[in-house]
């Protein structure tokens, strides 16, 4: 790995940056409300009417959809890690402090609660509502 590439990811891991740091190679719609310190991995897709709170972390190949509705219908709190090949669906709410691992789908109009840890692999369905604090993992 060269010096430069190793910079620019720990660029996009550092939690101290201002603005946010969106991988060149990932697809943000300009429509997408992204706050200061987020970071966007590379090969990402986020479509219009998507929210980022603060200091939220995205891995690679995360394809985060809207249904495109007026206002924000995807909803992403503050201080949220999302691992790599995540895909979120349309009017999803995840709340603050969040922890969602690698390849897990998060179904249309689930709602997860502050701080709710979600191991990899795990299929969230349509309608879910998680409260604060859960943890969803795989046996």
């Amino acid at each position: 790995m060269s010096k430069s590439k190793s910079k620019a990811d720990a660029a996009l891991l550092s939690p101290d940056i201002a603005e946010p740091k969106i991988d060149p190679t990932a697809c943000v719609s300009a429509q997408a409300r992204i706050a200061p310190g987020v970071g966007i991995g590379p090969s990402t897709d986020i479509r219009e009417c998507v929210s980022i709170g603060f200091r939220t972390r995205i891995g690679a190949r995360v394809h985060i959809d809207s249904s495109a509705e007026i206002g924000y219908d995807v909803a992403i709190g503050d201080d949220v890690w999302i691992g790599p090949r995540v895909v979120i669906m349309p009017r999803t709410t995840i709340g603050a402090g969040s922890k969602i691992h690698a390849s897990v789908h998060v179904g249309q109009d689930v709602i997860l609660g502050r701080r709710v840890l979600i191991g990899g692999y795990v299929v969230l369905q349509d309608g879910l509502h998680v409260r604060g604090g859960a943890i969803i993992r795989l046996r």
